[in-house]
């Protein structure tokens, strides 16, 4: 969407500007799936696991995904688990 200026001048907001240069952003499927395998391989079973599922985690999906929101998905899903 672009808007047009006091002058006349189509411009382009700048945060679609700066969206075309930054990663694509992973959907809620795929981080469930990616949180599921880091689980799977680090053989995490309770909420002290986290650690080693937040490394493996972060390795993949830094910079695609809120590493706030992941980490929270991690410790209810490990807290569920153990």
């Amino acid at each position: 969407m672009s808007h047009i200026n006091p002058i006349g001048k189509r411009i382009i907001p700048k945060n679609n500007v700066l969206l075309t240069y930054l990663p694509k952003q992973l959907s809620a499927e795929e981080i469930s799936q990616h949180i599921a395998d880091a689980i799977a391989q680090t053989d995490a079973s309770s909420i002290k696991d986290m650690g080693k599922v937040i490394a493996v985690a972060k390795s993949v999906m830094q910079g695609k995904a809120d590493m706030s929101l992941v980490s929270k998905e991690i410790k209810e899903k490990l807290s569920a688990a153990g």
